[in-house]
């Protein structure tokens, strides 16, 4: 597979500082961008037996009802810049009928504006219903911390002007750091649309029960 998992080395290093609003972060592009096979997403990993193992017992361990913060910078403009929000957070976290470690989260702003949902999927499936799943790439730094990057087309609302027909598509790429400890959960999570960095957050959650 020509997609080496190693590269996750890379994406572990810039997810490492937390979501501040600065104008370098909107120059920040995914990672292998310049490589030749970053658009090629036809080949789709597999995930081994031990890590299954391993996903489970993660999953086990975080589901419940969490309490924190989050702050995020997106990037907006057509000359990109990063504006900062800070929200807090009311979540519960639990695993589809697939594996996938599901979060369903209300935020509310600190200016206590208005209340908005927010569900991430966090980890890739455990439970396929084939042999193939969508591309990603999963590597435990030990049990309790994990980084899962996984890529997909998805269709543009608008359509091409010359053919009214085609919609055009764009690819997401997510990084998901998940760290657990002592009943502390830390989520890094950067998004990238195109290769392009869009939106970067640093989530930090307690738990509050199982």
């Amino acid at each position: 597979m020509k997609y080496q998992a190693s590269w996750i080395a890379i994406a572990l290093l810039s997810i490492q500082q937390s979501a501040l609003a600065n104008t370098e972060l909107c120059d920040e592009t995914a990672p292998l961008l310049e490589s030749g096979f970053y658009y090629e997403i036809d080949d789709v990993a597999r995930i081994s037996e031990q890590q299954r193992t391993m996903l489970r017992a993660f999953a086990r361990s975080i589901n419940g009802q969490w309490r924190g913060e989050e702050s995020v910078a997106i990037c907006k403009g057509r000359d990109p810049s990063a504006v900062a929000y800070d929200y807090s957070i009311d979540a519960d976290i639990s695993t589809s009928v697939r594996g996938v470690v599901r979060l369903a989260a209300e935020k509310a702003p600190l200016d206590r504006s208005i209340t908005k949902t927010q569900t991430l999927w966090l980890t890739p499936e455990t439970e396929p219903t084939g042999d193939r799943q969508r591309w990603h790439t999963l590597e435990f730094i030990d049990n309790n911390t994990l980084i899962y990057s996984h890529k997909y087309r998805a269709r543009n609302a608008g359509r091409v002007a010359l053919m009214p027909r085609k919609r055009t598509a764009r690819l997401v790429h997510e990084v998901n750091k998940l760290s657990y400890r002592n009943n502390m959960l830390s989520i890094d999570r950067k998004l990238y649309v195109n290769g392009l960095i869009v939106e970067q957050s640093g989530i930090n959650l307690r738990k509050v029960s199982s």
